[in-house]
């Protein structure tokens, strides 16, 4: 089936199942052996080398964190080494903490107070329920944020006249986001706050707001150095360029799509 698949000789469930079977339906003996495929392809997956597949170093720290809170897991699940696994989740938590990845350190604080609740560590029971709480208030603010963000798209991919239309609610939208950064100031929610600031002053046709905004998006960048990566090195000199050409100042607009070009590079 994997061979199939790889060769793209089949597209779809029935076309696999009659090039294993012939014309014999024999849909039990394939449910399993798919299941058993995607079986082996997810553990595979966990034992992957992240440094040759993945290419940005939040992407690595993501994976890193996901597969370390779920060998965590595991060894929760264990009853020979259930009060052992302590260790294991500080660590995912250790990798999760520089790129702000909530889920993992909310979850991993969750269990680290069960564990001590178990072990009579009254106090250390308190440091990881606060630690718990305080990563779901962000969790739950980052992902406000980022729902905004996903609705944003789905305006500014409607027609041209829609965009416009919507522009006092994405005024709100950014302004909320705004709120959302003082709070938090991560990259992850100033970031995204950004972006819906682009999205505000091309619906509103302010591109003295969007150049105002991708200056702020490189200065992000200087202060987060970790997530200086191509595609993000290129949103403020393409916001400005692009707003630059709206407002006629093509000098400008050359000079950002020269400064620029090096990132294109894969």
């Amino acid at each position: 089936l994997y061979k199939l698949i790889k060769d793209e000789k089949v597209k779809t469930d029935e076309e696999a199942m009659q090039a294993m079977y012939g014309n014999t339906p024999l849909l039990k003996e394939y449910k399993k052996a798919k299941a058993e495929l995607i079986d082996k392809l997810e553990i595979l997956l966990v034992e992957i080398n992240p440094e040759k597949l993945l290419k940005t170093l939040q992407s690595k720290a993501v994976f890193y964190s996901l597969r370390s809170f779920f060998v965590s897991y595991i060894i929760r699940l264990s009853e020979k080494l259930e009060m052992q696994s302590g260790s294991w989740f500080e660590k995912t938590m250790e990798l999760s903490k520089p790129f702000d990845i909530s889920a993992t350190t909310m979850l991993s604080s969750l269990a680290l107070a069960d564990i001590a609740s178990y072990r009579n560590q009254p106090e250390k029971w308190i440091e990881y329920k606060q630690n718990f709480f305080n990563d779901l208030e962000y969790f739950t603010a980052e992902k406000k944020v980022f729902f905004l963000m996903q609705e944003m798209k789905l305006i500014m991919f409607s027609s041209e006249s829609a965009i416009y239309l919507s522009a006092n609610r994405l005024k709100k939208y950014y302004q909320d986001s705004q709120k959302a950064a003082v709070k938090f100031p991560t990259y992850n929610i100033l970031s995204a706050s950004i972006r819906l600031g682009f999205a505000y002053g091309q619906a509103s046709r302010n591109p003295n707001l969007v150049i105002e905004l991708a200056d702020e998006f490189d200065k992000l960048l200087k202060r987060f150095p970790e997530y200086k990566e191509n595609r993000n090195l290129l949103t403020g000199p393409v916001y400005r360029m692009e707003s630059y050409m709206l407002l006629r100042e093509y000098e400008k607009g050359k000079h950002e799509v020269k400064s620029s070009i090096r990132y294109f590079t894969p």
